[in-house]
């Protein structure tokens, strides 16, 4: 009698415990956002004269992740909190930056309204109806149309510290001790 072999896959189907699996267009829309944070530590790698393997070490982060990272091979959104604290440390940003560039966060999750775009429009209308800008250069209504969300956001952001307007409304976030 023969016995037939199988070929046993490596690759888990069984997601871990509070994960779910992304779909391919997913994970590869968050690695194109997280590109920024891959250039980031290879900057910080090449700026600290390091190689990978010694960085990693002397900041805490285990070989295999960083290297995965600074390659944008791994997405970095399911990380937990203290690694995402050492790889922030390593690049000298805050964590929340890390938390944005892997899109696990986006500008719009600051923003209370419930159409970010309505509301930088009508900020847009507020920022042409004052005129004000003097130094600050408010853009043509085509310009305003043609530009990223976040860069509008931006814009908006400026005026309001610029001229103390508020224009958003944006989510506090607690200080832990005060």
């Amino acid at each position: 009698m023969k016995i037939k072999k199988e070929k046993i896959s490596t690759k888990s189907k069984v997601q871990p415990k509070g994960r779910q699996a992304l779909s391919n267009s997913t994970l590869a829309e968050n690695l194109k956002c997280q590109e920024r944070l891959a250039r980031e530590l290879r900057i910080a790698i090449a700026n600290s004269g390091l190689k990978i393997s010694e960085f990693c070490k002397k900041y805490g982060i285990p070989a295999h992740v960083g290297t995965a990272i600074a390659r944008n091979a791994r997405w970095f959104g399911h990380s937990d909190r203290r690694l995402i604290r050492k790889i922030a440390t390593a690049i000298n940003q805050p964590p929340l930056w890390i938390y944005l560039w892997t899109n696990v966060l986006s500008v719009d999750d600051f923003i209370f309204e419930e159409s970010l775009e309505d509301v930088l429009e009508s900020a847009y209308l507020t920022m042409c109806a004052t005129m004000r800008g003097g130094a600050f250069m408010i853009p043509s209504q085509e310009a305003w149309d043609k530009s990223p969300t976040e860069v509008k956001t931006s814009l908006v952001l400026l005026y309001q510290e610029a001229f103390k307007e508020k224009l958003l409304k944006l989510a506090t976030v607690p200080v832990p001790g005060k």
